[in-house]
């Protein structure tokens, strides 16, 4: 790992849990909706590049799940860290699959 991903990897296993402890719920919800904004960021990205992915042998919706897998393990084990409930995602899930398959078929 270099040292620019470990100052990466740092700050979000050190210094992002401690500032989610200190959200409110109006701060909980800011912060689902910047996560749901970057997914729909990437699947209109993923949409928009479609045929030069399938050209070099990519599946868009292969690379769409495995970044939402990455990303949303990674809140749940900082949710995890925090004492909140695993299921704290759950809803950013459901709409994230709902989106998946509107905006990629």
């Amino acid at each position: 790992m270099s040292r620019h991903e470990a100052r990466h990897v740092a700050l979000g296993v050190q210094h992002l849990p401690v500032i989610m402890n200190t959200l409110s719920p109006v701060g909980l919800l800011s912060l689902t909706t910047w996560q749901f904004r970057l997914f729909m960021l990437e699947l209109h990205g993923l949409r928009d590049m479609r045929r030069d992915f399938e050209t070099i042998g990519l599946c868009p919706d292969g690379l769409f799940d495995l970044a939402e897998k990455k990303q949303l393990e990674a809140l749940e084990e900082v949710a995890a860290q925090l004492g909140w409930s695993p299921s704290t995602w759950k809803p950013l899930r459901s709409v994230l699959r709902y989106q998946k398959q509107r905006i990629l078929g």
